[in-house]
């Protein structure tokens, strides 16, 4: 069964958390990380970062994974992800919870020319399985490695009508005939639809 695409709309509002954390060979576990649920609001997502009073009473306060408490070591974060809006359903999502068909421009990519269509654009869609591909970069495969220009995939139509086909017909190399293939899934984006081989 094929899986529709749909577009996601970058907003001007922000979905915030507390989160904590620590990494390293002395920690409790390898996952020693936890995040609670703040608000969301007006804003813009690059305020992440130790930037919320550690007083607060609704930071985490166990780590979910070992259960061990955080200590006032580590890392203590405002962990911030912009909101988009679902063309299909309306629904206000972040690119952590999207399901697979989400398609979305990389905003924070266009300085990266060669991540970038012709469009200028750099435009991602989380695969069945929960990969994201980033349509406009480079394959693992490819035979063109030092030429910056060509694309490995081609795209044709417009993200946000949902009508995205992804092949090998323009300025390409010789990898592959248009698939995607991800651990778990490999298949096509034909005419908005994500097709398994």
């Amino acid at each position: 069964m094929p899986t529709k695409t749909f577009w996601l709309e970058k907003t001007n509002r922000i979905r915030r958390w507390l989160r904590r954390y620590n990494y390293g060979d002395n920690e409790p576990c390898a996952d020693h990380d936890a995040m609670v649920f703040l608000d969301d609001v007006e804003g813009e997502e690059n305020v992440t970062g130790d930037r919320w009073d550690h007083a607060d009473i609704r930071w985490p306060k166990v780590c979910p994974n070992c259960h061990r408490e955080f200590g006032s070591d580590g890392y203590w974060q405002l962990f911030c992800n912009t909101i988009y809006r679902r063309s299909d359903t309306g629904d206000f999502v972040t690119l952590r919870d999207v399901p697979d068909g989400a398609t979305w421009d990389a905003t924070w990519m266009h300085d990266c020319k060669e991540l970038c269509g012709t469009d200028g654009r750099c435009i991602v869609c989380k695969l069945p399985g929960g990969h994201h591909w980033m349509i406009d970069s480079r394959a693992s495969n490819c035979t063109r490695q030092d030429d910056k220009i060509h694309k490995c995939w081609c795209r044709h139509g417009t993200p946000e009508k949902c009508d995205l086909t992804v092949d090998k017909n323009g300025d390409t190399c010789s990898a592959g005939a248009g698939s995607i293939v991800v651990p778990g899934w490999h298949g096509f984006l034909r005419a908005g639809r994500l097709e398994s081989c």
